[in-house]
């Protein structure tokens, strides 16, 4: 690798590493110390890519959020039918949860802590982005009469609800069946609510 690479590299160990101990460790017990430890950067590697534990909080935050939308893009971007791209919608992000489990956690309980304010921004462009493609991949099959009409807001709320509900339940313990293995009973479940029925 050249130094931009090996730069890079060193970036993303020590976002996993950060990850693994806000998770194992707790975000507010967590010191620089134990990130250095877990990632072998040094102390001045790591301050040369992060300012501060609450600046590479918000940026593990983000960088979990653009993880997970990257890789739902790619399912869309193969231009599946309305059905066969429901299925894969429900199953990626419950797989998802299942192998990024530290990252969907982090996801789930951090939304709203102190770190996050000032990253509306990143947001906003992430989601501008993840929602443009989902809704501009629904529209064409709601024209084609495979979805059927429905709000922008009901349609996200139809397709990710369920599989949401069910990984926060996995996640905090409420339920043993990992989410994997009910992915089709609720990608079903979801194609049934968002398919054309003619009137």
């Amino acid at each position: 690798m050249n130094r931009k690479e090996k730069s890079f590299q060193r970036r993303l160990d020590i976002i996993h590493a950060a990850l693994t101990c806000f998770t194992n460790i707790g975000y507010a017990k967590t010191t620089m110390a134990d990130i250095r430890k877990h990632s072998l950067a040094s102390t001045g590697s790591i301050y040369h890519h992060f300012k501060s534990k609450e600046q590479l909080a918000a940026t593990v935050y983000i960088e979990g959020i653009r993880h997970y939308q990257e890789g739902l893009i790619d399912i869309l971007d193969q231009e599946p039918s309305a059905k066969e791209g429901i299925f894969a919608i429900v199953r990626y992000h419950l797989q998802w949860g299942c192998e990024n489990r530290y990252w969907a956690k982090f996801l789930l309980e951090m939304r709203h802590a102190e770190f996050m304010e000032g990253t509306d921004t990143d947001f906003q462009e992430l989601n501008t982005r993840f929602g443009g493609k989902i809704s501009s991949w629904a529209s064409e099959k709601m024209k084609d009469k495979q979805l059927k009409y429905l709000e922008t807001e009901v349609f996200f709320t139809l397709l990710l609800g369920p599989c949401q509900a069910y990984l926060r339940y996995w996640l905090t313990g409420m339920v043993s069946g990992k989410p994997d293995e009910v992915s089709d009973t609720l990608a079903r479940s979801v194609w049934d609510s968002l398919r054309y029925f003619p009137d």
